[in-house]
């Protein structure tokens, strides 16, 4: 039979209700006399016009061997559907398409695995005891703490950029992300941020040693601290190294001393990095001294509510920590 529309469908069955003959409705709708024989027998005997349900074609699966697939990829996730379907055993003959649709239709989408650093027992146990200490600070709290970092920024990003690009024209030179080896020529900027939105980046030496970074402080803490400020600094070895200790200690500088080693889901300062980055990168600098003039512009455009509201997200990220018994979370 012929498709037809629902529309035309209704209109064959209103028609001959109101006494048109077959033929000459095929004739006025420029359809199939047989088509519309069909509609009319449908309506008949069941009393409706839309198409019945079908059984389809017989699944080449059957449920044992579904399960199996699936527990196949939850014992090793990082296996591709090939991968998945060669070593679960004697599987009827399907293709890697098939295998992929079962997966999903369990629940088992492929996906783009997260990086998060590599923790022991004794990091775990560092982070949900930290997490656990803090948990009952409230936001007001948390205003009084400067959170700190270091990131590096480089011309040619190896980060996803996406374009929208007409069809068959993924090489053309316009729509296609240039990068050299290792970022090519890149910046090292430390910044820092506060409760109230207040926010401070500056440009650091390509590297970075105790004396160096004690210059940064010296130049850049310094207007942040007042008397109820508590910094926080991570684990870094210009950070943790005995003469910076020291030149804290001679500026008064009350610090953030038990903060848990590779936590960068609980320091706030990681997302706004990562708001940076992406947003240099769309500008597309083109020489050293560009990329730095672009990322002090797309810093000074992060708004204050922005930073209050990573300040707000604290107590959930810590909840969350403990949720997960001290390993990586979202954030």
């Amino acid at each position: 039979m012929r498709k037809c529309s629902e529309e035309m469908r209704v209109l064959v069955v209103r028609k001959l209700q109101n006494g048109i003959g077959q033929r000459e409705l095929s004739r006025y709708l420029e359809i199939p006399r047989s088509t519309i024989q069909n509609i009319w027998k449908r309506f008949l005997k069941h009393g409706a016009i839309e198409n019945r349900k079908r059984t389809g074609r017989p699944t080449k699966l059957n449920e044992r061997e579904r399960r199996q697939l699936c527990l196949q990829s939850r014992r090793n996730p990082f296996m591709t559907a090939k991968e998945v379907y060669r070593d679960s055993g004697n599987i009827s003959n399907v293709s890697i398409s098939t295998v992929r649709r079962i997966l999903r239709m369990s629940g088992l989408h492929g996906r783009v695995a997260a990086k998060k650093p590599l923790l022991n027992r004794r990091h775990i146990q560092r982070r949900l005891l930290w997490c656990k200490s803090y948990l009952k600070m409230n936001v007001k709290s948390w205003e009084n703490f400067i959170f700190s970092d270091e990131a590096r920024i480089e011309l040619y990003s190896r980060r996803r950029l996406y374009i929208r690009r007409p069809i068959g024209q993924r090489f053309r030179p316009r729509y296609t992300l240039k990068t050299v080896k290792f970022g090519g020529p890149s910046i090292l900027v430390w910044g820092a941020i506060k409760g109230d939105g207040t926010k401070i980046l500056c440009k650091c030496p390509s590297t970075l040693n105790s004396k160096k970074y004690q210059d940064v402080l010296d130049s850049s803490l310094m207007g942040l601290l007042n008397e109820n400020s508590i910094f926080m600094q991570d684990g870094a070895p210009c950070h943790r190294s005995q003469s910076t200790l020291e030149f804290l200690d001679r500026r008064h500088v009350c610090l953030l001393s038990d903060w848990p080693a590779l936590s960068p889901d609980l320091n706030i300062i990681e997302n706004l990095w990562s708001v940076l980055k992406n947003r240099v990168n769309k500008r597309l600098p083109q020489t050293a001294e560009q990329l730095w003039e672009i990322t002090q512009e797309e810093w000074n455009g992060i708004t204050i509510n922005e930073v209050k509201k990573l300040f707000e997200s604290i107590p959930a990220r810590l909840k969350e920590v403990i949720r997960n018994k001290g390993y990586h979370v979202k954030y």
